[in-house]
């Protein structure tokens, strides 16, 4: 049996990061470091002896299944047993001497940069090749598994589809009349203009990347949020005399509408003129069938 089939490959080492939203936008590389115990070189981490040659992996003894064997051209009844060579009447494949059967080598200090890719999200995991547990063995070297976490930004939310959004708040009168407020950005800041009364801006090319490692970049969501206002005798009454001066087409046809609704009858609201006699032939028909 080969080395390679017997050893293991090595576990992987995962470790949890915790970035900023800038950092999690834009990539970045972090420095990981720790301890481990890599897997022992004589066994690469089978923790039996590989100086013998067994028929296959598992860690009963395949020799015998008592701990003893017979003695060679011993012609005694019962055959006179001795102590199995194989396994030293343990019924277990030897222990490796190396490592006493633990399949680790000794602990060592590791170090190694990690390359964060723009636009990850939150719980994304990161996993760099071959920086993991060695195993002894060549290609069986574990992986660096890294968690990615990111922290929260009182001015962003980044939602699970990858939405990046802020929340903008504006005064009443402005949001009323329309005009310009001044939202952030990961980098920075933008004046924005919006219409009357709108709720939700889009900002072009400013908002998370569309995949990981990719340039390209979505739409940033300013949501305008109006603040509350207590309007003075003085406002409220100037708001009235507006509301009475406004006229148009729709509310002049909704107000003779609404006045021909209150003032008529069933039959004139819903233009049925026989609306008494037809739930009776209905019921005449039904109870003719």
């Amino acid at each position: 049996m080969c080395e390679r089939s017997i050893a293991q490959r090595r576990k992987d080492i995962e470790l949890s990061v915790t970035l900023t939203m800038f950092e999690a936008a834009f990539g970045c590389e972090i420095g990981t470091q720790g301890h481990i115990a890599d897997n022992c070189a004589a066994c690469g981490g089978a923790k039996i002896s590989l100086a013998v040659h067994y028929p296959w992996d598992e860690d009963e003894c395949f020799a015998c299944s008592s701990g003893l064997t017979p003695i060679a051209g011993c012609n005694c009844t019962p055959t006179c047993m001795a102590p199995c060579l194989h396994c030293e009447r343990t019924r277990m494949l030897l222990s490796c001497w190396a490592c006493s059967g633990t399949g680790l080598g000794p602990m060592r200090r590791w170090s190694a940069p990690a390359k964060i890719p723009a636009g990850v999200k939150d719980r994304s995991v990161v996993r760099i090749r071959g920086f993991g547990d060695a195993s002894g063995v060549a290609g069986l070297h574990g992986d660096l598994v890294v968690t990615v976490q990111i922290e929260k930004n009182e001015m962003f939310r980044l939602t699970k589809s990858g939405r990046l959004e802020t929340f903008v708040p504006v005064s009443y009168w402005t949001w009323l009349a329309g005009g310009k407020v001044l939202a952030p950005l990961l980098d920075g800041t933008a004046l924005v203009q919006f219409t009357p009364m709108e709720h939700e801006i889009k900002v072009a090319g400013q908002g998370w990347p569309t995949s990981e490692g990719s340039l390209e970049r979505g739409d940033l969501i300013v949501h305008l949020v109006p603040q509350d206002v207590r309007l003075k005798v003085s406002q409220r009454k100037f708001f009235e005399q507006m509301a009475r001066e406004e006229r148009n087409k729709q509310l002049d046809s909704w107000d003779r509408e609404i006045g021909k609704w209150a003032q008529g009858s069933p039959e004139s609201r819903f233009n049925a003129t026989n609306l008494k006699s037809q739930p009776a032939m209905k019921r005449s028909r039904s109870a003719s069938s």
